[in-house]
């Protein structure tokens, strides 16, 4: 809720500023066209020639078509042109110059283009033409700007429709890169100021089947996070990447980061780190809980000062997620009784994806392991060469004999683990708590592996060998 009114307040400011132009400018259209319609019948009492209407017209036309490049002309430049512009009037004898001058370099006139005019009509015409001439481009840029206007009215609306999905079925194909800039928009507010959107997004990022509002609410959490921890001061990096039958997106921020001893818990309900008043402990847990639990996917954070980076998986499809996921269920897991034989006989374990960390759980749970009489020995690159390691980077190089694998690497890199452990006869595939593929069960029970999948190598031992 706290998040829904911040929006609101939000798209509110947005609509606020085009809308108050839009009104300034109409209230003011009245007043452009009455002075057009003034100057026009001066023309008409100056009984100008055929050929002089023809040139003002074209000369209208022409500077007209000329006036959005004006609109590039820095501040110091155009107040050199208004200035030459007044300077020509009082030559010319044309009273009310410095009133003329805006209106016509608005138009794309200059000082050249001006002694045109004095070229083609008489000195008594000139003041007529120049006023008609700035009235006309008064009236047109009044019309552009209630355009303009109207049109970031529509594009706001447009915005916050997509980022709800008005109208949609729940489950719909999702433009990932649509759904986080109509995020930004949202957040337009408060990415003004001292905010860098850096985006790296993939040329060939597929679209999903998801639940698109859903998932815009995750990246409107994790991007309001990110200002509130930079205090809307920095730089937000937003990139994309396809990997495999999953779609990664990563959101960093140039923030103070995360202390080491809260990245465990963030996700939890009603856990948070900001002051009273500022946060209630839900925007992670809920961004978690549509991620892992109705999107089938994973979310993790890696945190320095100055660095902080949420990665999301999603799969490309969540219903052949979720008939993944049912056939796990089915998959007919070892009962205790070969989980006993299992955690009895093995001596030897290697710990694929082993961390040098001791608050990871692939640190934690091997060294239970290895606290209660089993061989522990480290699968993994970055480990090789640590002088407290004797750590090997695959498992091909582990000499002797295996009994069990035990993994802690993610789901979709299990497959090749799995024809490793084949290929150096280790008797047992055991696939860490949260990690699951069911094709590389299968291959190693088809092997003749025993195997265990999505299950806690230290949970089963206590429960199974107390003491």
């Amino acid at each position: 809720m706290v998040q829904l009114g911040t929006l609101t307040a939000g798209v509110a400011h947005e609509l606020n500023n085009p809308a108050a132009a839009a009104r300034r400018s109409a209230s003011q259209i009245s007043e452009a066209a009455t002075t057009l319609e003034a100057a026009s019948q001066t023309l008409i009492d100056y009984g100008l020639t055929a050929e002089q209407y023809a040139f003002l017209r074209e000369f209208a036309t022409r500077h007209m078509a000329r006036a959005a490049q004006v609109q590039q002309l820095d501040a110091l430049v155009r107040s050199d042109r208004e200035y030459e512009i007044e300077s020509w009037c009082d030559e010319m004898g044309i009273d009310n110059g410095w009133e003329l001058a805006p209106a016509l370099v608005e138009m794309g006139c200059d000082r050249g283009s001006l002694d045109e005019l004095a070229e083609t009509f008489e000195q008594s015409q000139l003041e007529a033409v120049v006023a008609w001439l700035a009235a006309s481009s008064r009236l047109q840029n009044l019309g552009a700007e209630i355009a303009e206007a109207t049109t970031r009215i529509s594009t706001i609306i447009k915005s916050l429709k997509d980022y709800s999905y008005l109208d949609q079925a729940p489950l719909q194909a999702v433009n990932i890169h649509e759904g986080i800039d109509n995020t930004l928009t949202m957040l337009h507010h408060r990415l003004k100021n001292n905010v860098t959107i850096v985006r790296e997004y993939a040329d060939d990022l597929p679209i999903i089947q998801a639940y698109g509002s859903e998932l815009n609410q995750v990246w409107t959490n994790l991007i309001s996070n990110a200002l509130d921890a930079m205090e809307e001061q920095g730089e937000i990096t937003i990139s994309t990447q396809r990997r495999g039958e999953w779609v990664q997106v990563e959101i960093g921020d140039t923030g103070p980061g995360i202390p080491e001893d809260v990245q465990e818990r963030i996700f939890d309900a009603f856990f948070t780190t900001k002051p009273p008043g500022k946060g209630t402990g839900l925007g992670l847990n809920i961004s978690y809980n549509i991620i892992v639990y109705q999107h089938m996917g994973e979310i993790h954070v890696a945190s320095r000062p100055g660095q902080t980076v949420f990665r999301i998986l999603l799969p490309l499809d969540v219903t052949a997620a979720r008939a993944r996921e049912s056939a796990i269920e089915t998959y007919e897991q070892p009962d205790d009784d070969l989980l006993m034989t299992i955690l009895k006989s093995a001596r030897r374990i290697a710990v694929v994806g082993m961390s040098a960390n001791p608050d990871r759980p692939s640190n934690v749970i091997p060294r239970y392991l290895e606290g209660h009489g089993y061989e522990i020995i480290p699968v993994n690159p970055v480990l090789v060469g640590e002088p407290a390691w004797t750590a090997y980077p695959d498992l091909s190089g582990v000499p002797g004999h295996v009994d069990v694998v035990l993994v802690f690497r993610r789901s979709e890199a299990v497959a090749s683990i799995t024809e490793e452990a084949i290929a150096i006869g280790a008797d047992t595939l055991w696939m860490q708590e949260g990690i699951v593929n069911l094709d590389a069960a299968i291959l190693a029970r088809s092997a003749g592996l025993n195997v265990v999948m999505n299950s806690c190598m230290r949970n089963a031992h206590q429960r199974l060998m107390p003491g």
